[in-house]
């Protein structure tokens, strides 16, 4: 795992304060991927009382290897994605398909189906399992045909590369996103998963968050389909 220290604004720093907060609840964290001194402090109050057994933490005030491992990190699973932004309003699917499956490519894929009117929707990935099951197909993947019941249920199909989650929007819509790594410790609420995610367009983000509900720095969103290798 990334090493993270004052001033960082790497994504894992989420990931961080979510573990600070399940071991030194008070004051508790907001968590906003920024490493600033109130994080700081609570990642140096947990090192200077910890007294398991890893022995006495040293790099007060960094979380190195030997920290993550005291906070509880278990498992750590990462792919090399790239952070690449969208160009249209609807064109998350392609960015998505491109990246998690490694076919960096505009055509329109296989005989999935597509918006053809013109309008806030155009172009937009129309849904549907069985549409959305051959646009997996057309990228080599795999639609589950349900869910996973909880986010651990993720760490297998991962580790077979990363995922494409399609979700549905609080305020309405769809868009789609990659699923890059996932980190665990002893609990569900403890595990989070890293999302590529083709907005703010143009520019793109990587930022963790849970599931099925995603808190995103655009909004919140709901899973609906999940695809994989």
């Amino acid at each position: 795992m990334i090493t993270l220290r004052l001033g960082s604004r790497d994504p894992e720093v989420r990931y961080l304060q979510r573990l600070l907060n399940m071991t030194t609840p008070n004051p508790r964290l907001t968590e906003d991927a920024r490493f600033g001194p109130l994080t700081h402090a609570a990642l140096t109050r947990f090192q200077q009382g910890y007294a398991g057994g890893l022995g006495r933490l040293r790099n007060i005030g960094i979380c190195d290897s030997t920290t993550w491992a005291a906070l509880g990190l278990k498992t750590e699973i990462q792919w090399p994605v790239q952070r690449i932004g969208q160009n249209t309003a609807m064109s998350c699917w392609v960015v998505a398909g491109g990246l998690a499956s490694g076919r960096l490519s505009s055509s329109l894929p296989g005989a999935a189906q597509f918006d053809p009117t013109p309008g806030a929707g155009f172009g937009g990935l129309l849904a549907g399992n069985a549409n959305v099951a051959a646009y997996a197909a057309s990228l080599g993947m795999r639609l589950l045909p349900v869910l996973p019941p909880s986010i651990q249920g993720i760490e297998a199909h991962l580790r077979r590369g990363p995922a494409i989650l399609i979700g549905s929007w609080i305020a309405g819509g769809a868009h789609a996103v990659v699923i890059s790594g996932y980190y665990a410790a002893s609990t569900a609420y403890g595990t989070m998963i890293r999302i590529n995610n083709s907005l703010p367009a143009g520019v793109g983000s990587v930022e963790l968050a849970g599931f099925p509900q995603l808190k995103l720095q655009n909004q919140d969103m709901d899973a609906v389909y999940l695809i994989v290798r």
